[in-house]
């Protein structure tokens, strides 16, 4: 079951900041013809006329919004009706709403250490468990450390490669869990 829920809450003229986003506003209207003089396109002495221009304006602003629990476990199946939108203390009319799926990045960093040699059947297991969830748009990649860290696969769709990887794992050594945070994260 996927855990990651991207909501999209879009206001009629909103400019509010909102979960820490912040939307400026857009520009005193104008007449077009001050703004954009109309350009002519000419080839040599051939004058072709007024170059065509396309203007777009909306009042609609993209407020993405994730909900989790107390847990940090996202919420899902909310709907329109969950939702306030304030902008200065006046709420907002909240014109279309949807949730997605985004793709995800993830680093999965593996210990093979030699204190996991009984654990590392289950723990190989639990990764593979967990790739097999991720979507075909998603990417990882992995980690391993013992002794010391490495980066094993570089971030990739095919998860398969990460599998693989998992399957050659053999446990000794120390732990290096901070060198290998360190190079998962990134940079």
């Amino acid at each position: 079951m996927k855990r990651r829920a991207w909501v999209y809450i879009l206001g009629v003229g909103c400019t509010a900041a909102v979960s820490g986003l912040f939307v400026g506003r857009a520009p005193a209207q104008t007449d077009p013809k001050e703004r954009f003089p109309k350009p002519t396109i000419t080839t040599g002495d051939l004058q072709l006329g007024p170059k065509p221009t396309f203007r777009a304006d909306t009042n609609l602003v993209v407020v993405p919004v994730a909900v989790t629990d107390t847990l940090n476990r996202f919420v899902l199946g909310l709907q329109k009706t969950d939702f306030h939108l304030f902008e200065e203390g006046v709420e907002q009319n909240v014109a279309h709403f949807s949730g997605e799926d985004a793709p995800l990045s993830v680093g999965l960093v593996f210990d093979e250490s030699g204190s996991m040699d009984y654990k590392l059947r289950n723990s190989r297991d639990a990764a593979a468990q967990f790739l097999r969830t991720l979507n075909g748009d998603d990417e990882a990649f992995l980690v391993e450390f013992g002794d010391n860290a490495k980066l094993s696969v570089g971030l990739t769709s095919h998860m398969e490669e990460i599998r693989s990887a998992l399957k050659n794992v053999h446990p000794g050594g120390l732990t290096a869990m901070l060198d290998a945070i360190n190079t998962g994260l990134p940079r």
